[in-house]
């Protein structure tokens, strides 16, 4: 009979008493919690004058090292700086796990990992109180993160997770999330993208090394990311190929193996002769952030924590147009990173000057331009992702990305949007059902194809990773570009067009074609206008129909300039479009 996985007693308090209790029994002291006390009623101990020094963060920063460790800690009301470098030896969770906080204001991770602790057992250590001239502190926040200003509803909706121990020694994290609104049936593969992790790690970084060696781990619910991040010892290191997203609806968890390759073989090797099962970690690190913060909140393009380095796997033109085709990959050790469908991210690269020079821009499928299926689970690329890069001939960072040959590196941010991981489906029915939209309409000017490959790939080709049948809207697109140099991917969509004769409409419009169009244009001259929008929209099973009748089935998506969306915006509330129906990609 399989051993039931052990809780590992380290991180974080529990959020119920079993847990706690667990904790508390299973924590073993290194050389002796005992032997400190023994220490604290000697004579040598009673003779300290705790001290009421002013110090600055700068001053704390200083003693960082085994042989110099201060630390700040809550104690009698005042944030109080220790000099605990003589206690250190006596923590039971090791030294290691106090150089985590060495040189820094300590008060939240001990008050998630020691929660039932009394600060008086180092009172005489105290060198003085810490002086801030900014308010409270927090560890360097990292992308599209807040400070966990959450009203008491919103942190009950944190999901639940514990470290666990397995009976081969291997350690995960189960993480259970909360009810959220799940992609409907046809699209569940969808409800994959929503976690990456990021491995930080002091090797990879040339940030300070406090700022190293930790794990991000972002998921997101509806309209806000669950983000934690915790700082490992150095004993361990994250296997991110291991990391098993949602596979379904039905799933609740998500799990992340860690290895520990030179200790924990070890130990397995030790268990397997000796059949004992008692060498429990008593620590793996400790907790930085464990937050909810909303999705739209900005992403910080000025810290590299922010970005993760990337090589260029593919460049190609694509013959005719202003289009670069870029396969970018990252190391599996450093980022597990689908991008959810709607969001997108910032390219950041060096200029002639050596300074940085980032834009947004939207992953696309791989599958229009002839790449290998990803080998996870279909349309999940956790290692990689694909762009279409319009070239500007006088723009600062499009003929950077057109100079990229293969092996070629840059950087890439964590996934940035507003977008719902469910965004397309409806409520429908008595209950109200999650169920895909009947119609999607889709405006796109220039670039702002981009958004809406994605979602086409999805609509005909997503069916989830049990081979469930495709989702069975219908799409209605129209692009409008300003010559025929402008346009890109037309031969692609053209076939998709006819593979899915009775799904899938495409309509080209020039704003600038010359006056007579040539014999077989599969185009129109003009602008976005309501006329335009009916030839292009009203198609299909919506032909003959009139726009009131589709405006509560039909979704919208827009993507261009700002003077474009905000006419494609006149023109759905025009045709009655409730706002819930409309979306406008940004990025």
């Amino acid at each position: 009979m399989a051993e039931k996985p052990r809780n590992i007693p380290l991180l974080l308090t529990p959020d119920d008493e079993d847990k706690k209790s667990v904790q508390k029994q299973a924590r073993r002291p290194v050389k002796g919690i005992g032997q400190w006390i023994m220490h604290m009623n000697s004579e040598e101990y009673l003779h300290l004058v705790p001290g009421s020094a002013d110090i600055s963060s700068g001053q704390l920063a200083v003693h960082n090292s085994e042989d110099d460790l201060w630390m700040a800690l809550p104690h009698e009301g005042r944030l109080s700086v220790f000099d605990i470098t003589s206690f250190a030896p006596y923590h039971p969770g090791g030294i290691e796990i106090l150089l985590q906080n060495a040189g820094r204001d300590a008060s939240e991770a001990f008050r998630m990992a020691h929660a039932y602790v009394n600060v008086d057992m180092v009172g005489r250590l105290r060198k003085g109180f810490l002086r801030k001239t900014a308010g409270r502190s927090y560890p360097k926040l990292l992308p599209n993160m807040m400070p966990p200003f959450a009203t008491t509803t919103v942190r009950r909706e944190k999901p639940a997770w514990n470290w666990e121990l397995s009976q081969n020694r291997s350690i995960s994290l189960s993480v259970m999330f909360p009810t959220f609104g799940h992609a409907p049936e046809p699209l569940s593969w969808m409800d994959n993208l929503r976690s990456i992790v990021v491995w930080y790690s002091h090797s990879d970084s040339e940030s300070d090394s406090t700022e190293t060696n930790s794990l991000l781990f972002r998921t997101v619910l509806d309209n806000v990311y669950h983000c934690f991040e915790f700082r490992l010892l150095s004993s361990y290191v994250p296997d991110l190929q291991s990391f098993q997203p949602l596979l379904s609806v039905n799933r609740d968890s998500s799990q992340l193996s860690l290895s520990k390759p030179r200790i924990c073989l070890g130990l397995k090797s030790k268990d397997s002769s000796s059949g004992s099962s008692s060498h429990c970690p008593t620590s793996i690190g400790s907790v930085l952030l464990d937050i909810l913060t909303p999705t739209n909140a900005e992403l910080n393009t000025h810290s590299d924590r922010s970005f993760i380095r990337c090589r260029v796997v593919e460049s190609k033109r694509l013959q005719g147009t202003r289009y670069r085709f870029l396969h970018l990959a990252w190391s599996a050790n450093s980022a597990w990173m689908p991008f959810p469908i709607g969001h997108h991210c910032i390219l950041r690269l060096r200029d002639s000057t050596d300074g940085y020079i980032s834009r947004p821009y939207t992953p696309v499928p791989h599958t229009l331009f002839g790449a290998s299926a990803p080998t996870i689970c279909p349309r999940l690329s956790p290692f990689d992702a694909y762009f279409l890069v319009k070239v500007y001939r006088d723009g600062q960072m499009s003929p950077l990305l057109d100079a990229l040959k293969p092996d070629d590196e840059l950087e890439i941010s964590l996934p940035i949007g507003h977008m719902p991981i469910n965004f397309m489906s409806s409520l429908t029915g008595i209950p109200p059902q999650n169920s895909p939209w009947t119609d999607i309409f889709m405006l796109a000017a220039g670039s702002g194809i981009t958004p809406m490959l994605r979602v086409i790939d999805s609509i005909l080709y997503g069916s989830g990773a049990d081979g469930s049948a495709p989702c069975p809207t219908t799409l209605h697109m129209i692009c409008f570009d300003r010559t025929q140099a402008d346009q890109v991917l037309t031969n692609e969509l053209e076939k998709l067009c006819i593979k899915f004769s009775d799904r899938l409409s495409v309509l080209r419009v020039l704003s600038e074609a010359k006056s007579e169009l040539p014999s077989g244009a599969k185009f129109v001259t003009g602008i976005i206008s309501d006329d335009i929008c009916r030839t292009g929209l009203l198609t299909l099973t919506l032909s003959g129909k009139e726009p009131i009748s589709v405006a509560d089935s039909t979704l919208w998506l827009i993507c261009g300039p700002s003077g474009f969306n905000k006419t494609a915006l006149e023109i759905a509330k025009h045709w009655f479009v409730p706002d819930k129906n409309i979306v406008v990609f940004k990025g």
